[in-house]
């Protein structure tokens, strides 16, 4: 595409972009008796009685914005002969949106229904064409028809955060090859089809055939060890002690092309099998490569009967593992058990414990240790912490649902109807302070250090011109009072609490503090 073309392009998408929200709400007559089925169908999913319900009618609202940017397009000069225009561009994206159910969203709802033990109910429902729910778009999201998860069996019992579910990878993979030959036509097509050859090349077997060998049922969590702990770097501290963390990634699968393919590159790229070890009847692979990161890290393989686990410690791996075969795993936590009580046909879960909340808080509390004490200063960043204090609650619970007719979620949380109303003022203020409070550590800190430097620096002429008053050699002690009376304010004090040494004449003074010094040789 030549420049001058791809620059209308980006100019016609610019101007559909900013014209968006006026052109998708303007005033369309609509069908009062169709409007309440939509309501209908949303209410009878969600509760009654609590703080909040939101039900929002957005039938028809995608598709209406997409024919907005389409008209707005076709204004767009075209040059002579030129095929791929803005307009004909959008037609197509608009044929593969309708196509494969991005426009099947008829409603959204949302209750909120606080309890007595101070957790809330909360449900939520997306109200879908019925006739969607096999388009590649909603089994790439949510998968079939929901099912017995036997992969949550696999949950370690360090396991702080899970979302497990039954995302189709292969309708996934198809909605991406389509979209690439439906919209980008033959050239982009082309260009895909090229690099996926050149990647079975060097791998020895297609994206495809590795896509068509999982099956949807899986699962990524994040464990916070009770055994072991990390310290986290943070600036100006000694850093944040947590418990030590990791990974993991569990999938259905239907044979063992993935790991067949793993043992071959690694015997191909580096001459040596892969390292494995029998675990009863698990095979665990250990990745002999160190990964950088801020604590210590081993990558793991293993599989075991039709699943594979993929985890970033050793531990992860075997903790899932006899987890599934000796159990004590997550689904035997109390936490766990009483959000979840009944093993329910579904099409996964989401569950984040509350000692997540207490590793965010053990950072937050390192961070604000370094705040500066007294003045409006301390109470600016005792007001910030309570207000991100209110969101460390972090237990969650949710059970999802892929229905004829929409998407429900189904569960508890700690936040309730205010809470989530309170969270659209508190999370932007809380991300300012994320940015705004180290930046302000660190200028303060910088401006500190400069100050001592400065303090330094006086010393050091004061010692000067008292030596030479004093007749002074190189190697002579200093008189602390004499070289005071060369200092408007006498000796300074380092503002972040160092020890200044005068040191003999012909050495710089030094403060105690860590990087504060005048740098000489």
């Amino acid at each position: 595409m030549h420049i001058r073309a791809l620059s209308r392009h980006l100019l016609s998408t610019a101007l559909a972009v900013s014209l968006l929200p006026l052109a998708a709400s303007a005033a369309t007559p609509r069908d009062p008796a169709a409007s309440l089925q939509v309501y209908n169908d949303i209410h009878e999913r969600l509760d009654t009685g609590g703080d909040l319900i939101v039900i929002a009618n957005v039938d028809g609202l995608v598709e209406k914005a997409m024919d907005a940017i389409r008209s707005i397009a076709a204004i767009a000069p075209v040059m002579p002969g030129e095929a791929n225009t803005p307009a004909a561009t959008l037609a197509k994206v608009s044929v593969f949106l309708k196509q494969n159910g991005f426009y099947a969203v008829k409603g959204i709802g949302m209750s909120v229904v606080p309890r007595a033990d101070g957790i809330n109910k909360i449900k939520t429902f997306v109200a879908r064409d019925a006739e969607a729910a096999r388009l590649p778009l909603w089994l790439a999201l949510v998968g079939g028809a929901p099912s017995a998860m036997k992969v949550h069996a696999y949950l370690p019992k360090d396991t702080v955060l899970v979302r497990s579910g039954t995302a189709d990878m292969r309708a996934l993979w198809k909605l991406v090859r389509s979209g690439a030959t439906e919209i980008g036509g033959s050239e982009a097509s082309g260009g895909m089809d090229m690099g996926l050859a050149m990647f079975t090349a060097k791998v020895g077997v297609s994206p495809e055939v590795l896509i068509q060998s999982i099956v949807p049922e899986g699962f990524l969590s994040i464990q916070l060890s009770s055994s072991s702990t990390v310290t986290i770097p943070m600036e100006g501290t000694a850093g944040a002690t947590i418990p030590a963390p990791s990974l993991l990634l569990v999938t259905a699968v239907k044979d063992s092309t993935i790991i067949d393919t793993v043992k071959k590159a690694f015997a191909q790229n580096l001459q040596t099998p892969l390292p494995e070890v029998r675990l009863g009847d698990a095979t665990v692979y250990n990745i002999p490569f160190p990964v950088p990161a801020p604590f210590p890290m081993q990558l793991t393989l293993a599989t075991h009967g039709n699943y594979l686990l993929i985890g970033t410690t050793s531990s992860a791996v075997t903790d899932a593992l006899d987890a599934a075969t000796k159990g004590g795993g997550l689904k035997t936590e109390a936490e766990f058990a009483s959000a979840f009580p009944a093993a329910t046909t579904n099409n996964g879960i989401l569950f984040v414990s509350s000692r997540l909340g207490q590793a965010f808080k053990t950072v937050q509390d390192q961070m604000f240790a370094q705040m500066p004490a007294g003045g409006g200063e301390t109470a600016m960043f005792t007001q910030v912490r309570s207000l991100m204090d209110q969101n460390l609650d972090t237990r969650t619970a949710f059970t999802f649902y892929n229905l004829r007719n929409g998407v429900q979620a189904s569960g508890t949380s700690a936040s309730g109807g205010q809470q989530l109303v309170g969270s659209m003022f508190i999370a932007p203020m809380g991300m300012m302070a994320a940015i705004a409070i180290p930046s302000f550590v660190k200028a303060r800190s910088t401006a500190q250090q400069n100050s001592c430097i400065n303090n330094l620096r006086m010393i050091d002429s004061a010692k000067e011109q008292w030596a030479m008053a004093e007749n002074k050699a190189d190697g002579d002690p200093v008189d602390e009072a004499g070289i005071a009376a060369y200092l408007r304010d006498g000796i300074p004090t380092c503002p972040q609490g160092g020890t200044y040494t005068l040191n003999p004449i012909g050495q710089e003074p030094t403060c105690s503090h860590p990087g504060h010094g005048l740098g000489k040789q």
